[in-house]
């Protein structure tokens, strides 16, 4: 948590940590906002602040919401001294299901404060009646983040939150399994999905290839397991022990991962054994546009 939230909030708004608690001083979180990226080119946006409400069981030193009268945002305090001011607005991605915690909508969220190649980003989960549920923050590295539901539990679904950020000319793309874990949304797998790139695969066409990773279910219960498929791209003992390791075309090397639910942990285990497979067909390819003359 950043160090002036933390003494603005426990000496400037005296917020208890039970029901019944004094109402958070919107003004002085919304002042203290400002130093927030752009923050004062996003807080203008909310129009008038007009209340700030804790979201879930997050401690108000970790996250807030903001309320103004053309609109609202998430106030986020990281690790390292610093905030983030993400406001909800725009198209963000959609996924419905029956997730845990009374969650039925999951919303992934890119605000446009964007530096060195990312934007603040995160997952909100919202109930039927619309009731924030919880907030996560996944960090600043994100352009774009889709997320999608999958079935690794029986009782509920869980939301598969993929991040595309910069990675220079191409762009890489990283998938986080995400469970309600102690009434907070928390990652509970991740895997590294590879590269996604656009470039003339020969003279007579270009080629668009998405990253071959992903997080698949191999089995549902109270303890799934998944395969979670990585391309290695930073670890150079892998790739040293892949039989045929290819990468930057259209078939690409891929290192297969299992892990299992742990109940103690409330985290997927990995296993220590890696197999290898070849990714096919990670390309569309077209007929090369002409040159203008």
């Amino acid at each position: 948590m950043t160090a002036w939230f933390a003494i603005l909030l426990s000496l400037a708004l005296g917020v208890a940590s039970h029901a019944g608690a004094a109402p958070l001083d919107a003004k002085a979180i919304a002042k203290r906002a400002v130093a927030c990226g752009d923050g004062r080119v996003q807080l203008d946006a909310l129009g008038d602040i007009v209340r700030a409400e804790p979201i879930g069981r997050r401690p108000v030193t970790e996250v807030v919401q903001l309320f103004g009268t053309k609109g609202r945002a998430y106030v986020f305090m990281v690790p390292g001294d610093h905030c983030y001011l993400l406001p909800v607005k725009g198209k963000p991605s959609v996924i419905k299901g029956s997730f845990a915690g009374g969650a039925t909508v999951a919303y992934g969220l890119v605000g446009d404060d964007c530096m060195g190649g990312g934007c603040p980003s995160a997952v909100s989960f919202k109930s039927t009646d619309d009731k924030l549920v919880d907030v996560l923050w996944l960090g600043a590295d994100c352009t774009v983040l889709e997320v999608n539901r999958i079935k690794a539990f029986t009782d509920h679904d869980s939301v598969v939150a993929s991040c595309y950020g910069s990675g220079g000319a191409d762009v890489g793309r990283s998938d986080f399994l995400l469970e309600v874990i102690d009434g907070k949304l928390t990652v509970v797998a991740e895997a590294f999905a590879g590269i996604a790139w656009y470039q003339g695969y020969e003279e007579a066409r270009v080629c668009h290839a998405r990253p071959p990773g992903r997080i698949d279910v191999v089995s549902t219960g109270p303890a799934p397991v998944l395969d979670l498929v990585i391309v290695p791209y930073d670890n150079e003992a892998q790739r040293r022990a892949a039989p045929d390791w290819q990468s930057g075309g259209c078939e690409q090397t891929v290192v297969h991962q299992r892990a299992t639910w742990d109940a103690t942990s409330q985290r997927f285990a990995l296993a220590p054994k890696v197999t290898y497979s070849i990714a096919h067909k990670i390309c569309h390819c077209e007929p090369r546009p002409p040159e203008p003359r």
